[in-house]
C-alpha cells in the first residue's frame, strides 16, 4: 500500500492529464515541489465547488508513488485563494504566472523550501491587491517579484556574501537585504524605497539567478 502523507500546498500550475485527469503542480513547505495526479472527481468538492486551482492554497493528503516523483492525489481542501483577484488584472496575473514558474524551476521534490513557501503565499496576497490602474503599481510588481527572487536566492544560499568592498556598508547592506527576506515572508512591513530602487533589486536577482544557471 502506497504511503500516504499531509501537506499544505500552494498551487503554481495544472495541466491535462489523459481523458479526466489533470496534474497539479506546486510547492509544499516539507516536501519542495510535489506533482500531484488529480482524477476528475477529486478537482471538485461534495458541493462541485471547484478545488484545484491556480494560486490555491490547499490542505492535500496524498499517496507516494515509490518509482516517481508524480504522486496521486487523495483528498483536497481549500484553505484560501488569491487566484481570482490575481486574474482581475492582467499585469498581476501575469508577473504570478511568471514567478509561478520560476519557483516551480528551482524547488525540488523532497527538498524543504518553508522559506519559499511562506514567500510566495505572501508575495501573492500583496499583488494581488495591487490595483490595476493606481499610479504605483509598476513599483509595486517591481517590488513584489524582487522580494520572492531573493528569497528563493537566499533559501539557495546563492546570495553573495560581500555587497560591498567597505565592511561597515556591506553591514549595512546585507541588514537591509534581511530586513527584505523577512517582508517578503510577511514578518515585517517592506522597506520604504523607490520604484528604481526594486527595479534594480529586480534586476540584480535575475543576474544571480542567470549565473546560478537556477533555472536550467
Amino acid at each position: 500500500m502506497s504511503e500516504l502523507s499531509t501537506t499544505e500546498m500552494l498551487i503554481l500550475r495544472k495541466s491535462p492529464y489523459r481523458e479526466s485527469s489533470l496534474i497539479a503542480a506546486g510547492i509544499t513547505p516539507e516536501n519542495g515541489r510535489l506533482d500531484l495526479v488529480v482524477k476528475g472527481e477529486l478537482a471538485f468538492s461534495k458541493k462541485k465547488f471547484p478545488v484545484i486551482d491556480l494560486f490555491r492554497e490547499i490542505q492535500v493528503e496524498f499517496a507516494r508513488s515509490p518509482q516517481s516523483t508524480l504522486h496521486n492525489l487523495c483528498q483536497a481542501e481549500v484553505i484560501a485563494d488569491c487566484g481570482e483577484e490575481l486574474a482581475a488584472a492582467h499585469d498581476n496575473f501575469l508577473l504570478a504566472s511568471e514567478l509561478g514558474e520560476l519557483i516551480l524551476k528551482t524547488a525540488k521534490p523532497d527538498l524543504p523550501c518553508p522559506e519559499t513557501f511562506d514567500a510566495a503565499l505572501n508575495v501573492l496576497g500583496m499583488l494581488s491587491r495591487i490595483a490595476a490602474d493606481e499610479p504605483q503599481a509598476p513599483a509595486k510588481r517591481a517590488r513584489c517579484a524582487a522580494m520572492m527572487k531573493l528569497v528563493i536566492l537566499s533559501e539557495n544560499g546563492l546570495l553573495p556574501e560581500y555587497l560591498d568592498p567597505d565592511p561597515d556598508a556591506n553591514v549595512e547592506k546585507h541588514d537591509l537585504l534581511d530586513h527584505i527576506l523577512a517582508a517578503a515572508q510577511g514578518l515585517d512591513d517592506p522597506p520604504v524605497n523607490t520604484g528604481r530602487f526594486w527595479t534594480q533589486m529586480n534586476q540584480w536577482a535575475d543576474q544571480l539567478i542567470a549565473k546560478a544557471e537556477l533555472c536550467g
